[in-house]
């Protein structure tokens, strides 16, 4: 048994009970997409939201019952009419969740989508001399951003961890009808690493998301700049991230009668400290104390020796 998931199963059969509001969301297939792992399947399913596959190549048309599209980390781009299709469908009020796949593939499709809605991605990964983990500037500590309507649900003292993340800059809409926020930032100490290159010293937003009220409906856009909200390795590397949470409050949000608990299986495993940087702290602790523990056992040693 690797986890424990009775107090999980539990609240969300009493809320099943109270609630009967149900949901359907769509991941897409088609273009070497991440398959989304069975504990964010699990999560969902605790706020009675169901999950099926969407491959717009083989299935034509977006279907009816799709509240949320959810497009995880694609290789390849899409193709002229899917992007058509795409857009039509938040142009009548569809939500879309975005994770880019961590490389510096150019996506141009997918990337013109995001810049209609105001949100422009950066030539390279965005980097955080500010917040990293240990010697590892591409594992980066976001800054939390609350208020938005991705973030509502989620505490600010609540640990995210990004990793290999394309930065991204928000931008002037193509309408004036869209709001575009960023709910996760780089701190001033980022800056785009370009070709093994550093350039461009500036605060990047890696998790945004854009609204547009459609009539009666809230049509929304949400992109994260990597795919570590739903990168099982990572989370399961770092059994103190609240990743999972983050990405399950961002569909959850798009839903006004859902509610927000959701409680995760409870590891098994032991926990792990993360810490946010190392450098001269971690060799003093490492080398230097030991050293020095050393150097005064051996002096104390030889002066017993020579009495």
């Amino acid at each position: 048994e690797t986890d424990f998931d009775a107090e999980g199963l539990l609240t969300a059969a009493v809320d099943g009970v109270l609630n009967t509001a149900g949901h359907k969301v769509y991941t897409l297939h088609g273009h070497s997409e991440i398959v989304m792992f069975e504990d964010v399947e699990k999560l969902l399913e605790k706020s009675h939201i169901e999950v099926d596959y969407l491959n717009l190549m083989t299935d034509g048309e977006i279907p009816a019952d799709c509240e949320t599209l959810i497009i995880t980390a694609p290789l390849k781009d899409l193709a002229d009419d899917e992007l058509a299709k795409l857009r039509a469908y938040l142009a009548a009020g569809g939500q879309i969740i975005y994770s880019l796949d961590g490389s510096e593939t150019s996506l141009p499709n997918l990337e013109a989508l995001c810049a209609e809605y105001g949100i422009q991605i950066q030539p390279g990964y965005a980097m955080d001399s500010g917040a990293y983990y240990q010697n590892n500037p591409f594992l980066t500590f976001p800054k939390f951003i609350t208020g938005t309507d991705a973030t509502g649900l989620i505490a600010s003292t609540q640990m995210l961890m990004m990793y290999m993340s394309r930065g991204m800059k928000l931008s002037t809409p193509v309408r004036d009808t869209i709001t575009v926020t960023s709910f996760l930032d780089t701190t001033e100490g980022g800056y785009l690493m370009v070709n093994n290159q550093a350039v461009d010293p500036a605060v990047f937003s890696v998790g945004a998301v854009a609204t547009e009220v459609v009539g009666d409906k809230l049509s929304r856009l949400v992109v994260f700049g990597c795919n570590s909200p739903l990168d099982s390795g990572l989370n399961g590397a770092f059994g103190n991230l609240d990743n999972l949470d983050l990405f399950v409050a961002t569909v959850t949000a798009g839903f006004n009668d859902v509610s927000p608990i959701s409680i995760p299986a409870v590891s098994l495993s032991e926990p792990q400290n993360s810490i946010l940087q190392s450098g001269m702290l971690s060799l003093t602790f490492v080398i230097g104390l030991p050293a020095i523990i050393l150097l005064a056992g051996f002096i104390h040693w030889l002066r017993r020796r020579r009495l």
